[in-house]
């Protein structure tokens, strides 16, 4: 269990960090909130848990929940969020750019 624990943090908290930093914000937050979908469904330690993130943010996607975010930090927030509703997971978060290492050196 320890293994798992460990292995969905890293998951959790570099590679979706990663695909944030790696999207420019912009007005159409699809391919991010669709990479991010592929990523849970392809590796969430849960399988049936990482469909039901992607369900929850496609919903998202089409009731446009993010059209009021004005920078990255506000999208990280909102996604975070909506991912928590579905399934509630400590490890999981999604960071804007820079604020990553910003919180792990505190948490650390």
């Amino acid at each position: 269990m320890e293994k798992k624990s460990v292995a969905l943090f890293l998951f959790a908290n570099i590679s979706i960090a990663s695909m944030v930093q790696a999207t420019e914000y912009q007005k159409d937050h699809r391919p991010l909130i669709n990479s991010i979908s592929q990523t849970l469904i392809n590796n969430y330690v849960f399988p049936e848990i990482g469909y039901k993130y992607a369900e929850r943010l496609n919903l998202c996607l089409k009731e446009n929940c993010l059209a009021k975010a004005n920078d990255d930090q506000q999208v990280a927030d909102k996604l975070s969020e909506l991912l928590n509703s579905v399934h509630k997971d400590k490890h999981l978060n999604v960071f804007a750019p820079g604020e990553r290492k910003k919180r792990s050196a505190v948490a650390w």
